[in-house]
């Protein structure tokens, strides 16, 4: 017996409807990383196409993701793996300097895998099945997030890791934020509950 008691029609537009969602996210998040690449591109640096096109850009994919930030959380759990056990890796298997990079020593190897435990409880509120509802703060920090990876682009192999890290610190204060109101609802008595705003 199917798990899935919905009609083969239902079960079809469903999955279009996720692959669609796939594709428009891909779409966004490429817009921003080019919008951040046409911040600095050598031509045309103060017209047309310049740096109005990369703002138009960056503007529009910030306000998509802004909108759907929930959807988004799937970038820093690819984050977090990749970091995790890519740092992991090359504790035990360095990666030596070469001509166009300074290479991962196990000291950067151990930063990595630190850090990718530490961005875990920031964004785990969000993880399914839970009903959590993302605030306007909450929002704003996942929007930081995901820009701060589409704009590792800008930044050399060898500073490429520190872009994620200016996308964390607005993470870090949301969590704050959430410990601090939940705090607050435990004191007058009260269960955490849900917070819909945003």
């Amino acid at each position: 017996m199917s798990l899935d008691e919905r009609s083969v029609k239902d079960q079809v537009k469903s999955g279009l409807l996720l692959a669609g969602r796939v594709v428009a996210a891909i779409l966004i998040f490429a817009l921003a990383a080019v919008g951040f690449g046409w911040m600095h591109s050598p031509e045309h640096p103060f017209h047309f196409p310049g740096p109005l096109r990369a703002w138009i850009a960056l503007v529009t994919a910030a306000i998509t993701i802004f909108w759907t930030a929930e959807r988004w959380l799937v970038i820093p759990g690819l984050v977090i793996i990749r970091g995790f056990f890519g740092g992991l890796f090359y504790v035990f298997f360095p990666m030596t300097p070469g001509i166009h990079t300074r290479g991962l020593g196990r000291l950067d190897a151990g930063e990595l895998v630190v850090y990718s435990v530490c961005l875990v409880p920031l964004i785990w509120r969000f993880a399914p099945p839970t009903t959590y509802r993302a605030t306007v703060f909450d929002r704003v920090a996942i929007t930081c997030y995901i820009l701060s990876i589409a704009a590792m682009v800008l930044f050399s192999k060898d500073a490429v890791l520190e872009a994620p890290l200016f996308g964390t610190i607005p993470l870090l204060l949301a969590w704050l934020i959430h410990l601090r109101n939940r705090s607050k609802r435990t004191q007058h008595g009260r269960t955490p509950q849900t917070d819909l705003s945003g």
